[in-house]
Formats: structure tokens, C-alpha cells, sequence
């Protein structure tokens, strides 16, 4: 016959293929395709190194689109496409898509039995730019590197720079290291700090013991210099044993540096003294404030 051959089902309606004497695969009456038994497999090269020559799915409507569909039976109403990270489903990673209960739209790092739970990561342009750690909640955003713990944003070590005055691209905490320089010895010598974007709040205290030849209006070791300007002044909440009786207190990063400059009066008037020496042997202070980094 010119058709090949032609095989007609019985009255049931129903053809069936059988291999062994047991059905394999039948078509009903409905023409849908029907997989007998347990356990079956559509196999075929899904991974030819040839992108062509791989087993696919196609629309047969020239010139169509394909749209490949899943669905429910009667009255279900979960669809899902699972992706298992080895070849026996049982105890495996597993990639969950699809319609839940049809209650949710689902993409879920799963597991069946034993398996592990991966992180999920998105990539554009062959790079990393999401990763939803296995283990939290919490979104980590690649900025160069990447991390599977903590929860937050994860800034990368180094600051990648943005041009938008609206876009937050930094986020560090520190400490550092207050100084007067010279021969100084302190009995206390702390500071930490948080940079957000181009603001850095810093804190600190600083007990001289012994001044030496250590500046006695300027410290140093802030951990950015300062961007431009107006001035940025850092308050101090404690001090004793300076210089003179003093009225005020502040210090002040001019642009351009990490050094502080000291500004005070011993008196109650209309202007500061920029420059003010207060430090001696046995002063202390204990100062915070903000300032912009470069």
C-alpha cells in the first residue's frame, strides 16, 4: 500500500503497540497517546553537540511558533516541570516550574528523598547576577563576587563606582586608628566606621599618655579622605585635660584629606579658632560624626 503500513484498532477504538505481548503505548479513540506501565522514558540525542541534530519539540504549522504545554487532569489543578540533578529521581536535587494547586506561579530549589538543595542563580551575558542562597531568604546581589551566606546585600570589596547620583554602589563597617603622629603613646586608641555610598559616620576615642612630638591640633588615620567641601564637622562628646579651658569643641576633615583639624574657644564669642592646639600629655576625647568620601 502507498500509505506504509496500516494497522485498524479493534472496537474498543483503542490501538495499542505492544512489545512482548504487553502494551507499550496506545491511542485511543481520542487520538491522544497513551505510555502503559511504569517507569517509561522518552529517550533520543537531547545532546548532540550539533544544536540541530538534538531530539526537540516542534510545531508541525509551517512557518508556527511553538509553545510546548502541560497540563492537569479533570478537575487537578497542579501542572509542574521538574529538572532532577541526577539520572534516579528518588534522592535528588530538583528544579520545581510550574502552576501549584493553582494557587501559585512556582520556581523552587527542591529536593525528593535525600537530595540537596542548591542555590538558585541567574545569569546575564554568560555572568552572575543573582544568586538566592540555598540555606536563607535572603537575595544576594553580585557585584564581582558573590556570596551563599548571610542575609542582605553584599557589596563587592572593592567599590564599583556608579555615575547615577541615585544608585547606592557602596557599603562597608571598619575600624581604624586615630593618631597625632610623632612620638605620641595613648592610653586608649579606637575608631570604627560605616560607609554608605559617599557618607562615612566614624566614632572614636583617643587618651593621650605621652604627646612626644604628636600634633596638638590635628589627627589622623580616618579611614577615606575627605571629597569637597563645606567642611565636616565631627562632634565631641568628652574631653578633658587640654589645653586651656574650653568652651567648645569639634574637629573638622577638610577636603582632600583624612586628617582632622581642630576648631575651639575657651571663651563664649562670635568666632572659633581654627587650628586650636588642645592635645597634651593626658588629654582624652571621645568624638563622632559624619563626612563625605571621596
Amino acid at each position: 500500500m502507498s500509505a506504509g503500513i496500516v494497522t485498524t484498532a479493534d472496537t474498543s477504538g483503542v490501538l495499542a503497540l505492544q512489545t512482548a505481548g504487553t502494551t507499550a503505548i496506545s491511542i485511543g479513540s481520542n487520538q491522544n497517546v497513551n505510555f502503559a506501565g511504569t517507569a517509561q522514558r522518552i529517550t533520543g540525542d537531547f545532546s548532540n553537540a550539533t544544536l540541530t541534530n538534538r531530539v526537540a519539540f516542534q510545531t508541525s504549522t509551517t512557518n508556527g511558533n511553538t509553545s510546548v504545554a502541560i497540563l492537569p487532569n479533570g478537575t487537578g489543578t497542579t501542572a509542574v516541570f521538574n529538572a532532577y540533578g541526577n539520572s534516579d529521581p528518588t534522592n535528588a536535587s530538583r528544579l520545581l516550574i510550574g502552576i501549584v494547586t493553582n494557587a501559585t506561579a512556582d520556581i523552587r530549589s527542591d529536593i525528593t528523598g535525600t537530595g540537596t538543595y542548591l542555590p538558585m542563580t541567574f545569569h546575564t551575558g554568560g555572568t552572575e547576577s543573582l544568586r538566592l542562597s540555598a540555606t536563607t531568604k535572603a537575595v544576594i546581589l553580585a557585584g564581582g563576587s558573590t556570596s551563599a551566606n548571610g542575609t542582605g546585600i553584599t557589596f563587592p570589596a572593592t567599590q564599583s563606582a556608579s555615575t547615577d547620583v541615585n544608585t547606592l554602589d557602596d557599603y562597608e563597617e571598619g575600624t581604624f586608628t586615630p593618631t597625632l603622629g610623632g612620638t605620641s603613646t595613648y592610653a586608649q586608641q579606637a575608631g570604627s566606621y560605616k560607609k554608605v555610598g559617599g557618607l562615612v559616620y566614624v566614632s572614636g576615642i583617643l587618651q593621650v599618655t605621652t604627646l612626644g612630638t604628636g600634633s596638638t591640633s590635628q589627627m589622623s588615620g580616618f579611614p577615606f579622605t575627605c571629597s569637597v567641601g563645606p567642611r565636616n564637622t565631627l562632634a565631641v562628646a568628652y574631653w578633658s585635660s587640654t589645653v586651656g579651658s574650653l568652651a567648645y569643641l569639634a574637629f573638622y576633615v577638610p577636603a582632600g584629606s583624612a586628617t582632622s583639624n581642630t576648631i575651639a574657644t575657651t571663651a563664649v564669642a562670635n568666632t572659633v579658632q581654627d587650628g586650636y592646639g588642645v592635645f597634651q600629655n593626658g588629654t582624652y576625647v571621645i568624638f563622632s560624626g559624619c563626612y563625605h568620601a571621596s
